[in-house]
C-alpha cells in the first residue's frame, strides 16, 4: 500500500514482470477527510510515496489482504468501497479544509486556472501571502501550481475528446481555447508535466484513449 501527494513534474517507476492492483485517484481537498491528513502532509521532494499502513494503519493492512482473497474485481471494488466510505464517515469528525482554501480551489476550477494571485486572494479576503502559505500546506502545492496543473488539464482533457471522437486535435486552437499564450507555450507544459511532447504523448497513449481508458478518473 503506497500513497502520494500531488505530483508538479512527471515521476517514473521502474518495475520487474506484471503486477495487479486498484490505483485510487483523491481529490486534494478530499485528503482530510479519507486519509487523516492533508494533502500537502504527502508531497516531498524526496520521496515519491509514503508507506500507506503507516498513513491509514493496521486495518488498511487487513482490508488489502481482503481484496487479494477475493475472487474478482467487483468483489475487491465492493470490499474497497466499504472501507473508503467508513473511513469518510469517521473523517467527518476531523478538521475541515478551511473555507478560504476550498473556495479559493472552487474559483481556480471554475476559471480553469486563469486569473492572477491577486484577483483569487481579493476574492477569499486574504492577503496573497497568507493565501499561499495555507493554500499549500493544505494541498501541497502554492494556488499558481494549482493553477497551471487545471490549465494542462482542460487542454489534456480536449486534446483526449477530440482522438476520442476520431478527430485530430488542433493544438493551436486548443491552447487558445484553455488559456495558454500560444501554442508553444501548450507544448512546454506538456513536457514538463508528461516529459514528452503533446505528439509523443498521444502516440503512447491513443490506443488506451480509443479503448475508453481516458474516462476513468475524470470525476
Amino acid at each position: 500500500i503506497v500513497v502520494g501527494g500531488v505530483q508538479k513534474q512527471p515521476a517514473y517507476i521502474a518495475q520487474g514482470g506484471s503486477e495487479a492492483g486498484v490505483q485510487l485517484a483523491v481529490h486534494p481537498l478530499a485528503a482530510r477527510a479519507l486519509l487523516g491528513l492533508p494533502a500537502g502532509a504527502l508531497t516531498s521532494d524526496d520521496e515519491l510515496v509514503t508507506s500507506g499502513a503507516e498513513v491509514l494503519g493496521k486495518r488498511a493492512t487487513e482490508v488489502r489482504e481482503r481484496l487479494c482473497e477475493q475472487r474478482s474485481w467487483a468483489d475487491r471494488f465492493a470490499v474497497l468501497g466499504t472501507y473508503l466510505r467508513e473511513r469518510a464517515a469517521a473523517g467527518e469528525d476531523g478538521a475541515p479544509v478551511r473555507s478560504e482554501v476550498a473556495e479559493a480551489w472552487a474559483w481556480l476550477a471554475r476559471h480553469r486556472g486563469a486569473g492572477t494571485l491577486t484577483g483569487l486572494a481579493e476574492h477569499v479576503a486574504l492577503s496573497p501571502r497568507r493565501l499561499t502559505s495555507v493554500f499549500r500546506a493544505e494541498t501541497g502545492l502554492s494556488p499558481k501550481q494549482a493553477a497551471r496543473l487545471m490549465r494542462f488539464q482542460c487542454a489534456r482533457n480536449t486534446v483526449v475528446r477530440s482522438v476520442a471522437v476520431g478527430r485530430a486535435p488542433d493544438l493551436a486552437r486548443v491552447a487558445a481555447e484553455c488559456g495558454y499564450f500560444d501554442h508553444s507555450h501548450l507544448v512546454r507544459d506538456f513536457r514538463r508535466y508528461t516529459g514528452v511532447s503533446p505528439t509523443a504523448w498521444l502516440a503512447e497513449e491513443c490506443r488506451n484513449i480509443q479503448a475508453g481508458g481516458h474516462l476513468y478518473g475524470e470525476e
